[in-house]
């Protein structure tokens, strides 16, 4: 029998969890929360929900105190469905819809 070789972790976020790793249960929900844009918005929506996400999942891995990340969060959520409108009214303006 051969000893199959040891694999080590690609970096250092795939060895804790993966970006999404490690996060409690309103944490990953306030980080998930704005890839709903993708559906209301196709890929535009779905890029900005993206990075709404991202900034998400960093927030919650920081050493901030529990209410000031929800509120920064929430912020972020609330953010990325106004750039989303913002976004989206440009597109329409510029289409002459």
């Amino acid at each position: 029998m051969t000893k199959q070789p040891m694999l080590t972790p690609l970096n250092d976020s795939s060895a804790n969890g993966g970006r999404f790793g490690h996060l409690n249960g309103w944490q990953l929900a306030l980080t998930l929360i704005p890839l709903a844009l993708l559906f209301a918005g196709g890929a535009i929506g779905g890029a900005i929900g993206a990075i709404g996400a991202l900034s998400n999942a960093a927030i919650a891995k920081t050493n901030l105190s529990t209410p000031v990340k929800a509120l920064s969060m929430i912020g972020v959520v609330l953010a990325s469905g106004v750039v989303f409108l913002v976004a989206a009214a440009l597109i329409a303006a510029a289409i002459g819809k």
